[in-house]
């Protein structure tokens, strides 16, 4: 596999119209696929033309992406979107905003798959109830 860098990476989010979230000593991104599942990732902002490591390239490709290298290496060099298909599911839940998501994770440590099936106010009231706890 070639090595990728954290340019490619970039040139990877733009071709694929990831979001832009923020930028701190990284440059965050998100993507919503058309089944409704949120892609998360990020690249090292500092460090376009390095290289990145084999298996973290292996684990960014796998578990934030979810594609192989060879989709990857077509977008990449394409610019054009990554073609995904939706898959049967059963009928979608209602699905929280991700700004109470995001608080969900970081300031209670939930992880995604303890959000299904909470409604906006049971997740919200369960946010309140952790930031008003005694400490």
């Amino acid at each position: 596999m070639k090595p990728a860098t954290w340019a490619d990476l970039e040139v990877f989010f733009k071709a694929d119209d990831w979001v832009e979230l923020r930028r701190t000593g990284d440059i965050h991104y998100e993507k919503e696929l058309p089944g409704g599942e949120v892609l998360r990732s990020s690249r090292s902002s500092g460090k376009s033309g390095t290289a990145i490591g084999k298996h973290k390239f292996s684990e960014i490709l796998r578990v934030q992406l979810k594609i192989d290298a060879k989709t990857f290496w077509s977008c990449v060099e394409s610019g054009k979107p990554v073609e995904r298909r939706v898959a049967a599911q059963a009928p979608a839940r209602p699905r929280l905003p991700a700004w109470l998501a995001r608080q969900l994770e970081r300031e209670m440590g939930l992880r995604p798959d303890q959000l299904v099936g909470l409604t906006e106010d049971e997740a919200h009231g369960r946010l309140m109830a952790f930031r008003s706890r005694p400490r």
